[in-house]
């Protein structure tokens, strides 16, 4: 989370949506979020705490989120076991639709 926007939310509910929290704590709806998905390998630390070989392939998703605001809120980058990854998506001719 980018820092002038982490303070205001210490107090959020970790355990509901973050962007209804984000939007109810900031006063801005999340409206934008650029994700990629990339294939890369494990290194001895990520190996150990994935419990998968070194060198296994896994995932990793780049998240950056925007407000509406047109202020960046945050980037998060995940690491997935590639043995274990599944993504659905719904796709319509304007982009991709809400599950």
């Amino acid at each position: 989370i980018v820092p002038p926007y982490a303070a205001k939310l210490e107090d959020i509910d970790w355990t509901s949506s973050f962007y209804a929290g984000a939007a109810e704590q900031l006063g801005y709806e999340v409206s934008e979020v650029d994700q990629t998905i990339e294939s890369v390998t494990a290194d001895p630390d990520v190996a150990q705490l994935l419990d998968v070989a070194l060198g296994a392939a896994l995932l990793r998703v780049t998240r950056v989120t925007y407000l509406a605001s047109g202020g960046r809120l945050g980037l998060t980058r995940s690491l997935y076991r590639g043995d274990r990854y599944f993504l659905s998506l719904r796709l319509h001719r304007g982009g991709v639709m809400p599950a």
